[in-house]
């Protein structure tokens, strides 16, 4: 283990120490523990950014919808066309086929 030396106001640090002990601990275990999770913290950053990049890869828009404009790429379900029963009468044409 290496030994480091920080500054910071000696009110502070006094405070610090007060709230260690009252929580049955030291200042350096606490610091200890603060240490760790700033590494562990940074790790899961990168990974969340690494993460939202694929996610931006895989959902970029193509060229085709760059023309489209950004208030109809999402249109509420009572705008859309109604596609859904022509999809369904299809599918029950298809389906009397099989059964034939």
């Amino acid at each position: 283990m290496q030994n480091i030396t920080f500054s910071a106001q000696n009110d502070l640090i006094a405070q610090a120490r007060e709230l260690a002990r009252a929580q049955g601990t030291t200042l350096n275990e606490e610091f200890r523990i603060w240490l760790n999770s700033f590494v562990q913290q940074q790790g899961q950053d990168e990974q969340q950014a690494r993460v939202r990049r694929i996610i931006d890869q895989i959902t970029a828009p193509t060229a085709e919808q760059s023309k489209l404009a950004a208030h109809k790429a999402y249109t509420p379900a009572h705008t859309r066309p109604p596609v859904r029963d022509a999809l369904n009468e299809r599918e029950q044409r298809m389906l009397k086929r099989l059964e034939k």
